[in-house]
């Protein structure tokens, strides 16, 4: 999407769709064929679906140009700025609190955050990347609990939830 125009191009040699259990954001790679048509920029929208159901929701975040006329791209989730370095400080504030505040400061959309219950009394997080923060958090309620909660982003909306509350 560029500028609310939606694109849907010609993708060669398919698509590498990543995933990772923590610590990454997922990943689209492909390869687009370049037309009179197709315009699209770093920072713009990228939507996967199969089926019509929501696979992927990211942003381009490289783009490059390949001497066959081929462009080939890479794009990210939310949890891409995840590898941010920040320094929080907080005090009584539950993981999925904290969560909450680190999406917001960032301007993240967010999704079903479930609360995690354990209130963490205090913490200081210096020059950490935001995945270390929140997994900080997250075991430090795994600790205290015996509970525990992992991140994802759920098609464009970051999500926090209790493990047996996704069984099958």
């Amino acid at each position: 999407v560029h500028n609310n125009e939606m694109f849907v191009p010609i993708v060669q040699d398919g698509i590498a769709w990543k995933t990772y259990r923590k610590g990454s954001p997922s990943s689209l790679e492909f390869t687009v064929v370049k037309d009179n048509v197709i315009n699209f920029q770093e920072g713009d929208t990228v939507i996967f679906k199969h089926n019509d159901v929501g696979v992927f929701y990211g942003y381009v975040f490289t783009k490059s140009r390949r001497k066959d006329g081929l462009i080939s791209v890479t794009a990210y989730d939310q949890l891409r700025y995840f590898k941010n370095k920040d320094t929080y400080i907080y005090t009584n504030k539950r993981a999925d609190e904290l969560y909450k505040m680190i999406a917001e400061d960032y301007m993240l959309n967010t999704g079903d955050i479930d609360n995690t219950g354990y209130v963490i009394p205090k913490k200081i997080e210096d020059n950490q990347t935001l995945f270390d923060i929140i997994q900080n958090a997250l075991d430090e309620t795994l600790d205290n609990t015996g509970k525990m909660y992992f991140i994802y982003d759920d098609f464009g909306r970051l999500a926090l939830r209790d493990v047996n509350s996704l069984k099958l």
